[in-house]
C-alpha cells in the first residue's frame, strides 16, 4: 500500500501525522512518514512491543495489560457491548469482568491482563477479554473469567466486517504474545469468534452443548406450557400439594441488596454440600474467591451485573435455589441446587417451571440452561447450541499439554473419576476438603 492510499484512510492529515508521522508511537524509526506496519522494510518493525499500537487501514490494535487501563475502558466497553448486541453472553459485560478483576487478579496469581482493543478512527470496535497465565513452567493465553464465566467470546462492532476484524486481532495476538499455547474454553457455536476458530482449524479439545428454552416461541406462558406433557403437569400439581403439606411455600426473587447476598451465599453452601454428597470435588466452589465474587455480584452495590437470586422455600427451608444472570432478552442459569431432604417433592421440577414462567412474564425471550449438557436440562430444552473448548500449541511444551492432557488425558480422567463408586468418591472429596484448609 502506498503512503497516499494509507493517508486517504484517515479523515485528515493531522490524524495521519499523529498516528504515523515522525515520533509517533506507531513508529520506532524517527523521521519516517509511515509506521513499520505499513512499511515492511522499516527497521523499527521488529522493535514494536506489546504496549505499542498497531495501525492497519484506520484500525488501531493495542494490548491493555494493567488494571488502570482496563478501568479506563468502562464507558466505551459498555457502549460496544450494547452495539455488539452480545446480550446472550453476560460474561462479556464490563461489570462482570470488573468484579472478576477484583477477586481473581493480583500479585501471586500468575495471571496478567492481556485485553486486546481495536479502534477505528478512535472509536472502540473490538475487545478481546484475555489473560496470560503462567503456571508449572508454561504460559498460556486464555479468556478472562475462569472459573466463574461460562462462555468466552470477543466483542465486535456489528457494523464492522467482523471476520476481517477478528483475523487482524488474532494475528496480532499470535505475533505479539509469545505463549506455549492458547486455550479458548466454552465457545458457543453462535458466538462471534466461532467461525474464525473453525476456519483456521483450531483443535477442539472438548465438545459439549448448551440447552436452552425458546420462550419467544409462544405469545404467553400458558401457550408455551402446552408443550409440557400431561404426566409432567400432574406430577407438578402433586409435588406442590405435598410440599404445601410440609409448610408455607414461597418463591423468593431478589435482584440486589444484602438479602440477595445472604441468600446467594446460602445457595453456594448448599451446592458445595450437594456436590460433596455425590462425591464430587469442585475446585471453583472450594475457592473462597469464588464465593466472594458471587456474593458481590449478587449484592450489586457497585457495577451491577444482572444477578438474580431465586429460591423456592418451604417454611424456613430452602427447597431449591438458583443464581442466574439477566442480560438483554436472555437469562442464563448459572448455579442451581436442590435440597435432598425434599427430593420426593421434585424441587427441580417446581423451580424450573416457575423460573420459565417468571422469565416469560418479565419479557425474556430465552432461558439458557448452559453447559454441560445433561438429561434433566434436555427435558426442558427447545434446542441446543454447541459448546466447544479450542486449543492451539505454539511450542513443544504446549503441544505436549494440548495433545497429551487437554485433548486426550482430561476426558479420560473425568470418565475414570465418574466410574469410581460414590462412597469412595465421597472419601476422596473429604480428604480434598481437609487438605485444602
Amino acid at each position: 500500500m502506498t503512503s497516499f492510499d494509507a493517508t486517504l484512510r484517515f479523515r485528515d492529515v493531522a490524524a495521519f501525522d499523529r498516528d504515523f508521522g515522525p515520533g509517533s508511537q506507531a513508529c520506532d524509526t524517527r523521521g519516517s512518514t509511515l509506521c513499520s506496519i505499513w512499511n515492511p522494510t522499516c527497521k523499527g518493525r521488529r522493535n514494536i512491543k506489546e504496549e505499542r499500537p498497531l495501525h492497519s487501514a484506520g484500525l488501531s490494535l493495542q494490548l491493555i495489560t494493567d488494571r488502570e487501563g482496563f478501568d479506563a475502558l468502562e464507558q466505551e466497553w459498555n457502549d460496544l457491548y450494547a452495539r455488539a448486541e452480545a446480550f446472550s453472553n453476560p460474561f462479556l459485560s464490563f461489570a462482570w469482568c470488573w468484579h472478576w478483576c477484583n477477586h481473581f487478579l493480583g500479585k501471586g496469581t500468575g495471571t496478567e491482563l492481556h485485553i486486546l482493543t481495536g479502534r477505528r478512527f478512535g472509536r472502540l470496535v473490538m475487545v478481546w477479554p484475555m489473560v496470560c497465565q503462567r503456571a508449572g513452567g508454561m504460559s498460556s493465553l486464555t479468556w478472562l473469567g475462569a472459573p466463574v464465566s461460562q462462555y468466552g467470546d470477543v466483542l465486535a462492532e456489528k457494523s464492522e466486517p467482523r471476520q476481517s476484524l477478528l483475523e487482524q486481532g488474532w494475528n496480532y495476538l499470535r505475533r505479539e504474545v509469545p505463549v506455549d499455547f492458547i486455550f479458548l474454553w466454552k465457545v458457543r457455536g453462535d458466538s462471534t469468534i466461532a467461525p474464525l476458530l473453525k476456519r483456521i482449524g483450531m483443535r477442539i479439545t472438548q465438545a459439549d452443548c448448551a440447552p436452552y428454552a425458546d420462550l419467544s416461541s409462544a405469545p404467553t406462558f400458558s401457550d408455551y406450557a402446552k408443550r409440557f406433557s400431561s404426566s409432567r403437569n400432574k406430577k407438578r400439581r402433586r409435588s406442590l400439594r405435598q410440599l404445601e403439606s410440609r409448610g408455607a411455600v414461597d418463591h423468593t426473587f431478589l435482584y440486589e441488596g444484602s438479602e440477595a447476598r445472604s441468600l446467594c451465599l446460602q445457595i453456594l453452601a448448599m451446592k458445595r454440600r450437594w456436590l460433596f454428597d455425590k462425591g464430587i470435588v469442585s475446585s471453583a466452589l472450594s475457592d473462597p474467591r469464588t464465593r466472594a465474587f458471587f456474593a458481590d455480584v449478587a449484592e450489586g452495590l457497585d457495577h451491577p451485573a444482572g444477578c438474580r437470586v431465586v429460591a423456592l422455600t418451604c417454611g424456613d427451608d430452602v427447597v431449591a435455589g438458583e443464581v442466574s444472570f439477566a442480560s438483554g432478552d436472555s437469562v442464563s442459569s448459572h448455579i442451581v441446587v436442590y435440597n435432598d431432604a425434599y427430593d420426593r417433592q421434585s424441587p427441580g421440577l417446581l423451580l424450573t417451571q416457575d423460573q420459565l414462567r417468571i422469565c416469560k412474564e418479565y419479557g425474556y425471550q430465552r432461558y439458557d440452561f448452559m453447559g454441560p449438557c445433561e438429561r434433566h436440562k434436555l427435558d426442558w430444552a427447545d434446542g441446543v447450541v454447541e459448546l466447544n473448548d479450542y486449543a492451539l500449541a505454539s511450542t513443544l511444551r504446549g503441544r505436549l499439554w494440548v495433545n497429551g492432557y487437554l485433548a486426550w488425558g482430561r476426558p479420560r480422567l473425568k470418565r475414570l473419576i465418574n466410574s469410581i463408586p460414590v462412597g469412595l468418591r465421597r472419601r476422596i472429596a473429604r480428604l480434598h476438603a481437609a487438605t485444602a484448609r
